[in-house]
């Protein structure tokens, strides 16, 4: 792995070494990444749920139908399209 070595010890990756997710990522990529989304926001909203704070919950599932909206493959029926 090339990298710049420090004064004090072993070598620290440079930046060009350094991998960044991009626009291009692969779908398998892209697919986890929506899960985790609607897995973090159900989370949350059963995790404020069972704390006892209602509003907070009914706001993280308008979260996640949003999520779902956005992942849609197609509209749903009678849904507008733009």
């Amino acid at each position: 792995m090339a990298g710049v070595r420090s004064a004090s010890g072993p070598a620290v990756p440079s930046p060009a070494v350094i991998r960044r997710p991009t626009c291009g990522a692969p779908h398998g990529h892209r697919e986890a990444l929506r899960r985790d989304a609607m897995f973090e926001a159900a989370a949350r909203a059963d995790q404020l749920l069972e704390d006892g704070d209602w509003q907070a919950a009914a706001t993280w599932h308008r979260i996640l139908n949003a999520i779902e909206r956005l992942q849609a493959k197609v509209p749903a029926k009678g849904e507008a399209v733009h």
